[in-house]
């Protein structure tokens, strides 16, 4: 296994199967990718990056104890997402907007140095749960562009996933928010302490 994978390098292994948890993760350090806790409580970070193509890498603990509140999972992303499961399980759960007395608020995103942050517009949406289903190991799925869904480990263990990701610059992200929510969420993105990388890893 090489100790640098370009983006073509990874999507080949990933979908070979070739990988192990311990693999990505010994390929992140290698790099010197920065682990960081994201608000919804698992862990990210960059294992490749050309140009706006990235390939990234979550670690979900069988806890919620990093998750920031207000916690909203339902988001949709501005590309067709990609995502293998390495370790673990993965419930994926994609709604559909449809017509009704609005239920939810949308909420952009935006990033401010080592913050997120979750901005309230007017637009107010009515949604309702399309289809959910599970992902194992070894296993992948895909959400289309524009379809809000949220994903969330549910291994005993703990979960890990690759996922590919095309960056559209100057385009925010929605959130479906509370629809009485305050103007404006910060949630900070912190640096993940080698001994809690190290103590989740172990569990795997």
């Amino acid at each position: 296994m090489k100790s640098m994978l370009c983006h073509n390098d990874w999507i080949s292994a990933l979908n070979n199967n070739e990988l192990t948890a311990f693999d990505v993760i010994q390929l992140g350090k290698a790099k010197g990718a920065k682990f960081i806790w994201h608000p919804l409580g698992f862990i990210f970070c960059k294992l490749s990056e050309e140009g706006e193509r990235k390939i990234r890498l979550h670690i979900w603990p069988n806890h919620h104890d990093r998750m920031q509140k207000p916690t909203w999972l339902i988001h949709d992303h501005l590309f067709d997402l990609k995502s293998w499961v390495i370790a673990g399980k993965i419930e994926n759960t994609e709604y559909s907007v449809t017509e009704g007395t609005p239920n939810y608020r949308v909420y952009n995103a935006i990033y401010e140095k080592d913050s997120s942050v979750l901005c309230r517009t007017d637009k107010q949406i009515f949604i309702t749960e399309h289809i959910k289903y599970q992902v194992s190991a070894d296993e992948k799925y895909r959400v289309p562009s524009g379809v809000l869904h949220q994903s969330v480990s549910v291994s005993e263990t703990i979960s890990v996933t690759v996922c590919e990701t095309i960056d559209q610059p100057n385009i925010s992200p929605r959130i479906a928010g509370d629809i009485c929510g305050a103007d404006k969420y910060s949630y900070i993105r912190a640096k993940v302490d080698e001994a809690d990388l190290q103590s989740i890893t172990a569990k795997i």
